[in-house]
């Protein structure tokens, strides 16, 4: 199995190739050629290597996700009435909060120039 797109694997079979055979006299030396492709399948071996880790670890990473979630559905699933207005509750503080945070305290006119088809507008103001 090739990793790599099918014409990648051709150029890297053909560049093997131009390496170990001489052209002249159609002459080819086995053990270079044997020794060219052996190092284009330990590199794809070393890729393949690479991706399977990958894999492994979003697949990890994945499960610890799945089991995250399953014990925060089972805690929301055992919490009262009580609790759960109190959640609320402290959510909505916490989103007043913010907004008091990011209150517009006053605006601004900016003047700059505007570029449009080559005509030049300077009397441009944006509001912030």
């Amino acid at each position: 199995m090739c990793i790599y797109p099918p014409t990648r694997c051709l150029k890297l079979v053909f560049s093997c190739v131009d390496r170990t055979v001489d052209l002249k006299t159609s002459n080819c030396d086995q053990r270079k050629l044997l020794n060219e492709i052996l190092q284009i399948l330990n590199k794809a071996l070393e890729d393949v290597k690479d991706i399977l880790e990958k894999v492994k670890a979003l697949a990890k990473s994945k499960k610890a996700i799945k089991e995250e979630l399953s014990r925060f559905q089972e805690d929301l699933e055992n919490m009262t009435k009580e609790e759960l207005q109190s959640l609320d509750s402290m959510e909505l503080e916490e989103q007043i909060k913010f907004q008091e945070s990011i209150a517009v305290v006053g605006s601004w006119d900016v003047d700059f120039c505007i570029k449009v088809d080559d005509d030049i507008h300077e009397d441009v103001a944006l509001e912030v």
